[in-house]
């Protein structure tokens, strides 16, 4: 029987390994993670960053997920905290799109708009009512003053001061409702 002869071969290329990116960027794109996530890789002591931004992910890859065990086990919260206040930032940002919606709708209104409107279609109202019973009291003076006869003088005085409450009061709401009905349209 032969023996037979059994030859290696050599060949000049390497073996099939890992790539070293140029950049986080670029490295976070390869590897479908986020910038944060390589970042906190970084600030922990990874040795997967080299030299002029350059990242050798066959040292990465195994870090990351030593850093995401370690993380998802309660320790090391750095990148968590980060995609935390991440969602409170969009969180905040969508409640104030809403409100900016909402008034834009007019189903909100704004602090100042609604102080004018009260100022405008309650105090104001009120302010001009309360002149107007001022006059009215000097009426009434004149009305007593020039009256004969106290039990007709009675009556005329109830009758102006009622119909000038009557009048103030209905003023004041139909100012109230006018501005409510415009803001809802």
């Amino acid at each position: 029987m032969k023996k037979s002869k059994v030859t290696e071969v050599k060949t000049k290329s390497k073996r099939a390994g890992f790539p070293v990116l140029e950049s986080m960027q670029q490295t976070a794109s390869r590897l479908g993670c986020s910038l944060e996530l390589l970042k906190s890789a970084k600030r922990n002591g990874s040795l997967a960053f080299q030299a002029h931004g350059r990242v050798n992910t066959g040292i990465l890859i195994p870090e990351l997920f030593e850093l995401l065990t370690t993380q998802a086990a309660g320790g090391g919260n750095e990148y968590l905290d980060a995609q935390q206040e991440q969602a409170r930032l969009n969180k905040s940002k969508r409640a104030a799109q809403e409100r900016e919606n909402a008034e834009a709708e007019k189903l909100l209104i704004r602090r100042e708009t609604a102080e004018e409107v009260l100022w405008e279609q309650g105090v104001q109202p009120i302010r001009a009512w309360i002149l107007t019973l001022r006059q009215t009291v000097k009426r009434v003076d004149d009305v007593l003053q020039g009256a004969q006869d106290h039990g007709t003088a009675r009556e005329e005085v109830s009758k102006i001061l009622n119909t000038a409450i009557d009048t103030g009061l209905a003023a004041v709401a139909n100012s109230i409702t006018e501005k409510k009905n415009e803001l809802l349209q």
